[in-house]
């Protein structure tokens, strides 16, 4: 004969795996979120805003994170999202340069994500007239925000006058390295 006490036991045990084929049935059919990182192939010669499968790059979640981490929230939606004239995506290897400015200012105003494996670093160059008492003169800042460092880095007046529109995702990834020397010495 069965005692009471058995079947209690029965149920409860019962309850308890089914409660578990529940929940590991039901993590099952959950989706494993997807990793969104671009790769450089396939954004190759595409617009930031319309890439592979219609997404925009800087609206993908590991692309945005870091972005805002690095540059802050304002400047993610001012200065990134909001600068909307781009070029196609230079990209080689693992590395990438999506270069955008400032509408009717892109001599002026200009904006870079410069992509090494998954480190993110952000240059931005503006154009400002300083005026003084009966003169006016143009001064011309590059201003590099570097994944890692701390404090960002300004090019006063750089050289190349190129501002940061690269000529090649090497040229990108030199002036890089140059900040980033310049960095150093602090």
């Amino acid at each position: 004969m069965i005692s009471w006490q058995f079947l209690l036991r029965l149920a409860r045990f019962n309850r308890v795996v089914l409660s578990a084929l529940f929940f590991m049935t039901a993590a099952a059919a959950l989706p494993a979120r997807a990793d969104d990182w671009p790769d450089p192939a396939k954004w190759v010669g595409k617009s930031p805003l319309k890439g592979p499968n219609g997404t925009q790059f800087y609206m993908l979640t590991s692309v945005r994170a870091p972005l805002i981490r690095l540059a802050g929230d304002q400047f993610y939606r001012r200065v990134i999202l909001g600068w909307s004239e781009y070029s196609p995506i230079m990209a080689a290897g693992d590395s990438m340069v999506v270069w955008g400015c400032k509408p009717h200012a892109c001599d002026t105003n200009q904006v870079a994500a410069v992509i090494q494996g998954r480190n993110i670093s952000v240059c931005t160059f503006h154009i400002s007239v300083v005026v003084a008492s009966d003169s006016e003169s143009r001064v011309a800042n590059r201003l590099w925000l570097i994944q890692g460092l701390w404090l960002p880095v300004v090019e006063r007046d750089p050289l190349d006058g190129v501002g940061c529109q690269f000529k090649s995702i090497e040229d990108a990834k030199t002036k890089l390295q140059k900040a980033r020397a310049m960095a150093d010495q602090y």
